[in-house]
């Protein structure tokens, strides 16, 4: 930040997400056990994320915003680390409660009902917003231009939360068979297939991301050929015919 140098940032995808990534290993290891490491995590992470916030250059909203300031998602800064420790920490100190909680078969059932497609929960729920906003776009801006942090705007926050609860759902319903895929049959392929394909996929949707899908001169072709091109590659489109014949 202080040379400008934004390249070096993206670093911090593998520094970021690898240190939350690895709170959970330890949490398995047995390395996070104790009331005081368990309490510590916590002060380290408020503190880290209070002080880099206070006295940093970071804004508070740990979300990307485009308005010129440091964002602390884009690249991820070390706030999120310091955020995903806090975070981390209190689920840690919790979790004897949670642990009982889970003994009631009808939470227990809740949560595996829930981790059954989070993923497909993630991948959506942004597009159920966009759905909502093109919704209210189309019906005149109905829903919107209430002034934030007035009472109307509190009052109807529960409503757009159950709108976007209710889209959601139902996107899940559509598309959550797809993390539960039938077995393939098929021998693994060499490694340099799904090496290629991972690499291919990730980098199309990086640079979606980016860039966006299309610009004034229309849609940017080769980009979205990348995440496809990748998944030829990998073999990934074509499992439909290997597990149509294993299912028959």
């Amino acid at each position: 930040i202080g040379l400008g140098i934004a390249a070096v940032g993206f670093l911090n995808y593998v520094f970021v997400w690898a240190t939350v990534h690895q709170l959970g290993f330890a949490w398995v290891d047995g390395k996070a056990e104790g009331a005081w490491r368990r309490l510590g995590l916590v002060a380290i992470g408020f503190a880290g994320t209070l002080i880099l916030v206070w006295a940093g250059p970071y804004p508070i909203a740990m979300v990307g915003l485009d308005n010129g300031e440091v964002a602390n998602s884009l690249p991820p800064r070390l706030t999120l680390a310091f955020l995903g420790i806090f975070q981390a920490g209190l689920v840690l100190v919790a979790e004897p409660v949670l642990q009982r909680l889970m003994n009631i078969k009808s939470l227990w059932t809740g949560v595996v009902a829930v981790s059954g497609q989070i993923m497909t929960l993630y991948l959506w729920h942004l597009t159920a917003m966009v759905v909502l906003i093109a919704a209210g776009i189309g019906l005149n801006g109905f829903g919107f231009g209430i002034e934030p942090v007035t009472a109307l705007w509190w009052v109807t926050r529960p409503v757009w939360v159950a709108a976007l609860i209710a889209v959601t759902v139902l996107l899940a319903a559509l598309f959550g068979r797809f993390e539960r895929p039938l077995p393939d049959p098929r021998p693994a392929p060499p490694l340099w297939r799904p090496i290629a394909a991972a690499v291919m996929i990730c980098a199309g949707l990086g640079l979606l991301a980016a860039v966006g899908i299309a610009d004034p001169d229309g849609l940017n072709g080769l980009i979205l050929s990348l995440p496809l091109a990748g998944m030829m590659i990998g073999g990934v489109t074509g499992a439909s015919k290997a597990r149509r014949a294993a299912t028959e």
